[in-house]
């Protein structure tokens, strides 16, 4: 399963950004707050997932940390 996921590192990556794009449309393309609470919930998954993939993906300008 490791294997997998790290050959396929980037393709997966891909996918996930492209559902991201996706429900963020969604989103702003329709007026009720149930979907947004549903994206918010998915952006935080991702947050966290860039964050353990590249831990400066979460510095500001100016806060890397040598």
């Amino acid at each position: 399963m490791i294997e997998f996921v790290l050959s396929n590192l980037d393709a997966l990556l891909n996918v996930l950004f492209a559902l991201h794009a996706l429900a963020v449309a969604i989103v702003n393309l329709t007026p009720t707050p149930k979907d947004d609470e549903l994206v918010g919930k998915a952006y935080k998954v991702i947050e966290f997932l860039a964050g353990i993939l590249n831990r400066t993906a979460k510095e500001l300008p100016g806060e890397r940390s040598q």
